[in-house]
């Protein structure tokens, strides 16, 4: 019987079917190795205002693998006895952000500006610090912008200096200190370009730099400052700080229907404040008492956003917000 198997073998020969086994892990990692070298990141424009010109760097596409058609291709390859090589496939793709999206952004939305002393250096280096941290910030359309994410955690690590920040009615050390006079800045700057305010507090007091009603205060995973971007084209930040000056300002792509916006307040109540408080102080003689603040008054402020149009005419009026500011007692330090 062997013998005629054998002989079988020589004369008619015999039909094996062979399994062709692969390894696919192996596969996907010289796959994922040969993607890598030959995958072309797609880039995004890039928009930057240079003495009030805006320089556009146009955006790259890429060239991505498809991995999974790919590897597709492969196992039916072999699965086939088909040895020829498989071409990977690619695809081309924009980056977030194209050229056209920005291209159109040369005109000034709104602008807004605040002094505060240079003498002051920590005041003042957190205050170029958070200019430098939302300065060149494109928002596109629909985005909301956060104040307190862009400045993130008040930290040395991040670039912080201990200056006053107020707390309550007090002025009192903190990291940071100052950002808040960049963030009233750029609330300012957000109104009259007409975007939408999402979520602004006022601080409790009133302010030296700005008019009541107009600032906006943040504090760190608490309070923010945000606004949308509700037009149909992007928008895009610019803030610096030198010269005791604080500048922002919002730009974009001109209106087809120019209009002017102004923002007006209104003082609707003033609260007087009531008693007086004392902080005994032994270092001062019997019968001695040191005035450390004269009573301030408080008051709440209406503020509106007025819109008129290319003839002066007032268009449209908006209410802002309505904002308390407390008041603040006398305090004297007495003798005990």
């Amino acid at each position: 019987k062997r013998l005629k198997c054998i002989f079988k073998l020589k004369t008619e020969g015999l039909n094996i079917k062979a399994e062709i086994c692969y390894n696919k892990e192996k596969i996907g990692n010289i796959l994922d190795s040969i993607i890598k070298d030959i995958e072309i990141k797609p880039e995004n424009a890039a928009v930057r205002i240079v003495n009030g010109k805006t320089e556009v760097t146009p955006h790259r596409n890429g060239l991505l693998a498809d991995r999974e058609l790919t590897l597709y291709k492969i196992y039916s390859s072999l699965e086939s006895g088909n040895l020829d090589d498989v071409v990977i496939s690619m695809e081309s793709t924009r980056p977030d952000i194209t050229t056209e999206m920005v291209k159109d952004i040369a005109f000034k939305l709104g602008e807004y500006q605040t002094v505060f002393n240079p003498e002051n250096e920590s005041r003042s280096h957190n205050i170029k610090t958070a200019c430098m941290k939302i300065n060149g910030k494109l928002i596109l359309p629909d985005q909301v912008f956060s104040m307190d994410e862009m400045l993130g955690e008040r930290t040395e690590k991040n670039g912080y200096r201990t200056a006053k920040v107020i707390v309550g009615s007090e002025l009192v050390d903190g990291l940071g200190g100052g950002i808040c006079q960049v963030t009233s800045t750029l609330y300012n700057a957000v109104l009259l370009s007409g975007l939408e305010i999402v979520e602004r507090r006022n601080h409790s007091i009133p302010l030296s730099y700005i008019e009541m009603g107009r600032d906006a205060t943040i504090s760190y995973g608490y309070i923010d400052f945000k606004f949308k971007n509700n037009s149909a084209y992007a928008v895009y930040i610019e803030a610096e700080a030198s010269g005791g000056r604080v500048h922002t300002a919002i730009w974009g792509k001109r209106p087809e229907v120019l209009r002017t916006v102004k923002i007006r307040t209104k003082i609707i109540e003033t609260i007087q404040p009531e008693g007086v408080e004392t902080k005994e102080d032994d270092t001062l003689s019997p019968g001695d008492s040191v005035v450390v603040r004269e009573a301030v008054p408080g008051y709440i402020v209406e503020v509106y956003r007025d819109i008129y149009d290319v003839h002066g005419n007032l268009a449209k009026t908006e209410k802002i917000s309505v904002d308390t500011y407390q008041p603040q007692k006398k305090v004297i330090r007495v003798a005990p």
